[in-house]
């Protein structure tokens, strides 16, 4: 009676081992929330379904030859039509190269690098690029001078950073790490200055403060234009003035923003309409 006991008992125990795993399994199921549970069912369907899509475009493809032999083909250019496309290019950049020669001059002076960290040298590199590409969708471009870069910064400073882009190759631009040349035609833009600019000269050169500092600096690149003997000017920004910022908006502008509204007065022969390309936290009245 005993072994048959032991006998009968045995598939109960094993039935009782596998509820024991199942409840492990549950167990941690119950362990998360009502929340977590719709949350991780949500994340599961994303799953499946972007899975989905993926195979549904990857048969798409595979049932489509002439996609498929498109993407492999090469497109035979004829060598005149090569030549072509090579003086169109070289046409264009030359007509470029000359507008920006007759427009005025824009100089960033880079020379405050050491006063700032590295995320706001990071910053400072963007808004040139974007000085760049501004530079060359304007229909009145001007010559673009990066002064001032340290080449003693590293591979995360700017002048790394200004190599790694190819910078030197950049069309009616230029990068020195000499610093700024004082000159009589040089005008240094700094919001502290007492007179303000009302067009731009296209035999001046402006120059912008290459400086990402939140407002830590005050009256910095005033300074450094008085010790430097260089005029300074201030953008028309206020109240009744072309440029009109909302009350409480700092008027702390990038270095991109700074050149949109120069080449927006050179080619419009004012700074009318400027505010247009700020950011709307600047300008909007409500």
């Amino acid at each position: 009676d005993g072994a048959g006991g032991e006998c009968s008992c045995l598939p109960f125990v094993g039935v009782l081992k596998d509820d024991d795993d199942d409840d492990d399994d549950g167990g941690k199921d119950s362990c998360l929330s009502k929340r977590a549970r719709k949350r991780a069912e949500k994340q599961q369907r994303l799953q499946e379904k972007r899975q989905k899509t993926k195979e549904a475009r990857r048969d798409a493809r595979r049932a489509d030859p002439k996609r498929r032999r498109a993407r492999y083909a090469v497109v035979a250019v004829s060598p005149e039509k090569r030549v072509g496309r090579r003086l169109e290019r070289e046409a264009a950049e030359a007509n470029f190269c000359a507008a920006c020669a007759a427009g005025c001059a824009v100089a960033v002076d880079c020379d405050f690098e050491k006063l700032m960290t590295p995320r706001e040298v990071r910053s400072l590199f963007q808004q040139i690029t974007f000085c760049y590409g501004a530079n060359r969708r304007s229909p009145s471009p001007c010559g673009l001078r990066i002064v001032g870069v340290s080449a003693e910064t590293g591979a995360e400073g700017l002048f790394a950073r200004l190599a790694r882009s190819n910078a030197s190759r950049w069309l009616g631009a230029s990068v020195a790490t000499s610093p700024l040349e004082p000159s009589p035609s040089v005008v240094y833009l700094t919001s502290d200055a007492d007179d303000e600019l009302a067009a731009v000269d296209p035999a001046a050169t402006y120059v912008i403060g290459g400086i990402v500092d939140r407002n830590r600096y005050k009256g910095l690149t005033k300074k450094k234009a008085d010790d430097l003997g260089l005029r300074t000017m201030r953008l028309p920004i206020g109240k009744g003035k072309p440029i009109a910022f909302q009350g409480s908006a700092s008027r702390v502008l990038a270095v991109n923003h700074v050149l949109d509204l120069l080449l927006h007065c050179q080619g419009h022969g004012s700074f009318d309409g400027a505010d247009a390309l700020l950011p709307e936290r600047k300008t909007r009245t409500a």
